[in-house]
């Protein structure tokens, strides 16, 4: 016996809807995007939006040099007292290489590299970790970043 009532249809379409919201919503922003995101928000002035591609609180760890750096608002503060020294220079990313490690886990290396308006580039080497929260998504939780001599 077939049942062709109202009711019994407008549940099938409804799954079907709230299936394809799930599946075919935006997606939350990989490890190669957090990058890209990285490059666009330092290029424009917004550390806030730079910092976001961190994990928050305490969580991420900083490395270069000498210098090792726990938590997103040191990295912020290590950041203004960078843009604070004078231009910026504009950012942008070489030899990416991004492997995953896992379900929940990846890691980046590549080149970054400081081009300011004198002609003047500065550049090293840098690894990230990335991974991925219940609620935050991909995040950075560990970036070691080194500087050609």
């Amino acid at each position: 016996m077939k049942d062709n009532s109202p009711l019994a249809t407008l549940v099938i379409v409804l799954c079907i809807v709230l299936i394809g919201a799930v599946s075919w919503g935006p997606r939350p922003p990989g490890p190669q995007q957090l990058l890209d995101m990285q490059v666009e928000a330092w290029n424009s002035g917004n550390l806030e939006a730079f910092l976001e591609t961190y994990a928050s609180g305490e969580r991420p760890t900083y490395f270069s040099g000498i210098t090792a750096l726990q938590g997103r608002e040191q990295l912020l503060q290590h950041y203004r007292d960078h843009r604070s020294e004078g231009e910026p220079g504009r950012l942008g990313f070489s030899e990416l290489q991004i492997q995953r490690m896992g379900q929940d886990w990846a890691f980046g290396t590549g080149r970054w590299h400081l081009t300011y308006t004198s002609g003047e580039v500065k550049q090293g080497l840098f690894t990230v970790l990335f991974h991925r929260f219940p609620r935050e998504g991909w995040k950075i939780v560990h970036d070691h970043s080194s500087t050609a001599l």
